[in-house]
């Protein structure tokens, strides 16, 4: 066969493989936005599955497989079919201004409020607060928990930290230069895989503590760090 046919022939082929790739992939994406289409379902809950107030502002999922809401008066329980309300008067819960919910690998609730901090305990169906009495009434900003299963709050008064049980809570207090570091209102805490801690608090001051937990640095820029 002479070159030149060889290469039309060779041209042609190409040609008509991109046609086939690109009808292919055509087709492949419309059968996968129709099959999107069909899978995507919305279902409404509200008053009548026991949902009183519309408005959500956390969703978080426990080991049983609840979802528990705070919308501004309740915190609500959902267990696919109704809601249950938790609430002041019926489950003990501090208040129903609730500013951040955490559920910890051991599958327990917490939930912080504008006034006090809560565990629930799931054999009573009722909440329960820690003995710290800045715990208790405080405003808790945030709850975490680290890798060690300790518990981390952060609240008005400072940062406080838990055993491993979370049955005693422990005031953390650091110092740079010799001054007391105001840890008061921690909105964020998060733990890196060196197993540092970094917090940010509502005041936009950000701060890393190392894995020891013997030194703090405000990241600013002007530590060894370069943070």
């Amino acid at each position: 066969m002479y070159p030149i046919f060889r290469f039309f022939l060779l041209l042609h082929f190409l040609f008509s493989f991109n046609i086939l790739a690109n009808t292919n992939q055509v087709s492949t994406t419309s059968q996968d936005e129709t099959h999107a289409k069909l899978l995507t379902k919305f279902n409404y809950f509200g008053k009548e599955q026991g949902l009183e107030e519309p408005t959500v502002a956390h969703i978080v999922e426990d080991k049983l497989g609840f979802i528990w809401l705070s919308t501004t008066n309740n915190l609500y329980r959902f267990d696919g079919q109704e809601f249950k309300a938790f609430n002041l008067n019926n489950n003990q819960l501090s208040n129903v201004f609730i500013t951040t919910m955490l559920v910890t690998n051991d599958g327990t609730l917490w939930v912080g409020t504008e006034s006090g901090l809560n565990k629930f305990d799931a054999t009573q169906e009722k909440f329960v607060q820690p003995k710290h009495p800045k715990l208790f009434d405080g405003n808790i900003w945030s709850v975490f928990e680290d890798k060690k299963k300790q518990i981390w709050v952060g609240t008005n008064s400072g940062l406080y930290i838990s055993n491993y049980n979370a049955e005693n809570f422990e005031f953390l207090e650091f110092t740079i230069d010799n001054n007391l570091v105001d840890l008061k209102n921690v909105k964020t805490i998060y733990q890196d895989i060196d197993n540092n801690i970094w917090i940010s608090t509502d005041g936009g001051n950000n701060y890393l503590i190392t894995s020891n937990m013997n030194e703090i640095y405000l990241l600013n820029g002007k530590n060894h760090l370069n943070l």
